[in-house]
């Protein structure tokens, strides 16, 4: 039962796109979710699937802090990682956050919009969650919910 409010809630989560469905737009997300961007390395993506991976068996840690994970293709499109689905971007996430394509990146984005983690090596998820654990908002939010 618990496994499955996981995935309807994080089916919501992702949900939360643009006006226009078939784009991802970040701002919806901004107060509401931190982010994840997975730029997967090309041709054979040994080390975003790895990351991938490593998020994904996290599934409590990220519910517990709001995050959002997607992972960027070099064909201009943007897979949820939660709900499998696809979507154009709004924005060239490549050309915004200065990653050059083919090469793997991992970028954390906070509730403010903000960049917090940007990486081009694997990053274990308790180096993540820790990051978050130590920002002021997730501090409010452990003090409000512990």
């Amino acid at each position: 039962m618990i496994n499955l409010l996981i995935i309807l809630s994080f089916r919501i989560l992702t949900s939360q796109f643009s006006l226009n469905d078939n784009f991802v737009d970040l701002s919806a997300y901004k107060w509401k979710n931190r982010i994840i961007l997975v730029f997967p390395d090309l041709p054979d993506e040994s080390t975003g699937k790895q990351q991938i991976e490593t998020l994904l068996v996290n599934k409590k840690e990220l519910e517990d802090r709001n995050l959002v994970i997607f992972k960027i293709l070099n064909d201009d499109t943007a897979t949820s990682l939660i709900s499998g689905e696809s979507f154009k971007f709004k924005n060239d996430f490549y050309k915004q956050f200065k990653v050059e394509r083919g090469f793997f990146r991992i970028l954390l984005i906070g509730k403010d919009g903000t960049v917090k983690l940007n990486s081009d090596n694997r990053v274990e998820p308790r180096q993540i969650f820790t990051l978050i654990d130590s920002m002021p908002m997730r501090q409010s939010e452990m003090s409000k919910n512990p």
